[in-house]
């Protein structure tokens, strides 16, 4: 009876994305994990660190009153305008008495409107196959459903969203490999999930080509733009943990960039990840921030400038209107170097003013390149935080 069940939640699943019927049979040597809404341990949990597990794949034992992972798929406008950004969360965190299980979906477009919905839903699963991994997050009784899907070989996802006040679609062709936080390409054995203390992340899809399409609360919005797929998992939420944070993603002209700053408040330590894709080929990869330079001169590092004056900024914490990213190689490995220059041009989204992490999402024009080469355009997200008061570990 079991197997027939999880055969049916599986063609469900394929003609919800137009799959071929004919093809059945090879789906059903899958894995499935189930989730329900008010599911929850006391005590301690484990979390699957390995960094040959599938980066789709839930790491969570279990979820307790502080644990959380999130599956994170966003994308920026190719004009650097509007953005939209979809989570599907397993975080019990929020307190709502609504469950653990929700799917956060915001958007702005060009005009500065934003919309910010979220979802609770009753159950969840993750279905690993072969080929894919399937991710569903749904309320049968009220006619809910969130999915994504994406290739085993990391090169492809798609979500697809029916509710009653957003329906549409979000498609991804990646433009890199997938990675680890230390710059490792995955799968590598030797590679590490974590990035800073009590905090794991994965990407699957640095950067890609996005083509995104909805009607949301009766309005269209679509485009086509870049944005990526990543993986995190955190042992408390970002008032424990973190005191700040910079992160962004996107493409310009043949590079697709990341960068994530993060200062924990667990060691006070400052982390740094950077990534540079060329046309398909990883060109610069390093932990380092500018500070490695203390000590060894010759080593490759990453450095994150704000930028004021412009015409768009957060309304609470940093009121910086861009950034800049240079990334240099050092002259033990070749000497060359690269910079970019970030603008606001909208607000995705913001915390109220009375929450203690003071976060906002950019929409962000970009312009750079290698220096003293050809200068390109673009677009990316950004993320900032700004933690008011850190909450002790209890």
């Amino acid at each position: 009876m079991l197997g027939i069940l999880v055969f049916a939640l599986l063609l469900l699943v394929l003609l919800i994305h137009g799959q071929e019927l004919e093809h059945l049979e090879e789906h059903q040597n899958c894995n499935i994990d189930v989730f329900h809404a008010q599911d929850s341990v006391n005590g301690p949990i484990l979390i699957d660190t390995s960094p040959l597990t599938p980066f789709e794949s839930p790491r969570l034992s279990a979820v307790n009153y502080t644990a959380w992972e999130q599956w994170y798929f966003d994308s920026v406008a190719a004009d650097g305008l509007s953005n939209t950004v979809i989570t599907f969360f397993r975080d019990p965190t929020s307190h709502t008495g609504l469950g653990s299980l929700w799917v956060m979906h915001d958007a702005v477009w060009p005009n500065g409107t934003r919309s910010s919905i979220i979802t609770y839903v009753d159950q969840a699963q993750i279905i690993q196959c072969p080929g894919y991994t399937y991710g569903l997050w749904n309320s049968s009784t009220r006619s809910t459903m969130f999915s994504f899907n994406v290739t085993s070989d990391l090169k492809q996802a798609s979500i697809s969203i029916s509710t009653a006040k957003t329906k549409g679609s979000w498609d991804i062709t990646t433009l890199g490999p997938a990675r680890y936080p230390d710059g490792l390409l995955y799968p590598n054995p030797g590679a590490s999930t974590l990035f800073v203390p009590m905090c794991w992340w994965v990407e699957a899809m640095p950067a890609g080509i996005v083509q995104t399409s909805f009607e949301i609360a009766g309005s269209k919005f679509a485009f086509t733009g870049y944005g990526g797929v990543d993986y995190f998992a955190g042992s408390y939420i970002w008032d424990y943990i973190c005191r700040d944070w910079y992160w962004m993603r996107g493409v310009v002209g043949p590079y697709s960039i990341v960068f994530w700053k993060f200062t924990s408040a667990i060691d006070n330590n400052t982390y740094t990840s950077a990534f540079l894709v060329q046309d398909g080929s990883v060109l610069f990869s390093t932990q380092n921030s500018e500070n490695i330079l203390a000590t060894n001169p010759l080593a490759a590092y990453a450095k994150l400038t704000l930028l004021y004056g412009g015409k768009v900024s957060a309304s609470m914490g940093a009121n910086d209107t861009g950034y800049t990213l240079d990334f240099v190689e050092g002259t033990k490995h070749g000497g060359r170097s690269w910079h970019f220059d970030l603008q606001h041009e909208n607000i995705g989204y913001q915390t109220d003013a009375d929450i203690n992490d003071m976060y906002t999402r950019f929409a962000d024009s970009a312009t750079g390149g290698q220096k003293g080469r050809n200068e390109y355009i673009g677009a990316m997200n950004s993320e900032q935080i700004l933690v008011k008061v850190v909450y002790p570990i209890p």
